[in-house]
């Protein structure tokens, strides 16, 4: 076709961009859908098609053999709660942690080993995610990056090859309400669990120790903390407990990592409730899990809470049942 006969620049015509072509009615993504589930290939969006709706803020994809995380729902400015459950996930991508409104996520039964690498405390996740269900993945220890997060209320971690509980955990005293870490590898419970008040707390399947018949106290040893007695960083960890200053890994322009982690590995005495610095004894105490959750999952064996001393004098007091204070006094602070 001529250009005299249509009037049409040809180089006009080639540079136009087929994108910006307004779809017909039938061919434009519903603005009202708010909800979503996907539970076949036949109902997932293609990439040619609709895509997503951009007004979503429920998200269900499960059962779907899903490998790899569909970068276009990290794009949904509105989504509040994404459910992953039962796929072959392997890893999460960092967009995710970039989702301004996203407060519940669901990835159980899943392959993840670990949460990616490159987060940051100011991503918007660690702000809004206040529920996240991380159970049968394949989690080698409890997830480092989440120390990031603020305002977590319920935690589900069971099913993993999950050992240890990390201190930065008692950052959560005042909103985490609900956690599950069934059939992990947990031997004891961290000291800061005497600071929560649980609603549910789910801990069967465990290797907990057998009961001791004469003593509650098992397994003390001495031991040594980083650094030289009397070290700046563990005169500032001591102030700020002190005087009842609560910082947190989100505060990251006041306080480096290695300050707050310092700082939350500072113990009280379970006798005398003086401020542990570099030397003191552990020790392990059964606890009646009554005393820190409304509702727990009964256990075949006793659990044990890990408990410090500032000697063996103090040890001594604790295995005789001359305390000083109640249990429920210690690591008390206003947030």
């Amino acid at each position: 076709v001529s250009t005299q006969s249509t009037g049409r620049d040809p180089k006009r015509f080639l540079s136009m961009d087929i994108t910006a072509a307004k779809q017909p009615k039938s061919m434009q993504p519903k603005e009202d859908v708010k909800s979503m589930t996907i539970s076949s290939l036949k109902q997932y969006p293609s990439l040619t098609g609709l895509g997503f709706p951009k007004t979503l803020v429920n998200l269900t994809i499960s059962g779907l053999n899903y490998r790899h995380l569909d970068t276009r729902i990290c794009a949904l400015q509105h989504l509040q709660k994404l459910d992953l459950s039962d796929n072959r996930l392997r890893k999460l991508p960092l967009q995710l942690w970039r989702m301004e409104c996203l407060s519940c996520l669901n990835v159980s039964r899943n392959q993840i080993p670990e949460l990616p690498s490159g987060i940051k405390p100011s991503d918007p996740f660690n702000r809004t995610i206040s529920v996240l269900d991380m159970s049968s993945n394949s989690l080698s220890s409890f997830p480092d990056s989440l120390r990031y997060c603020k305002s977590i209320r319920s935690l589900k971690l069971s099913n993993n090859s999950i050992n240890i509980i990390p201190n930065f955990i008692k950052q959560w005293s005042q909103t985490l309400r609900s956690l599950e870490l069934e059939n992990c590898n947990l031997r004891n419970l961290p000291a800061a669990f005497r600071d929560f008040y649980f609603n549910d707390l789910k801990l069967s399947g465990n290797p907990f120790p057998p009961a001791l018949r004469n003593c509650e106290v098992y397994k003390a040893t001495s031991h040594s903390r980083p650094g030289t007695p009397g070290s700046l960083m563990a005169q500032c960890a001591k102030a700020l407990r002190r005087y009842a200053v609560t910082i947190t890994y989100t505060d990251d322009r006041l306080y480096p990592d290695h300050v707050v982690s310092y700082t939350h590995s500072v113990q009280h005495c379970r006798s005398c409730l003086r401020l542990l610095s570099e030397s003191c004894v552990v020790f392990y105490e059964q606890i009646d899990l009554k005393t820190i959750a409304v509702e727990a999952s009964r256990l075949g064996t006793p659990v044990f809470i890990t408990s410090f001393a500032c000697g063996r004098e103090c040890l001594q007091r604790v295995t005789a049942g001359r305390r000083v204070a109640p249990a429920h006094l210690f690591f008390r602070a206003e947030r």
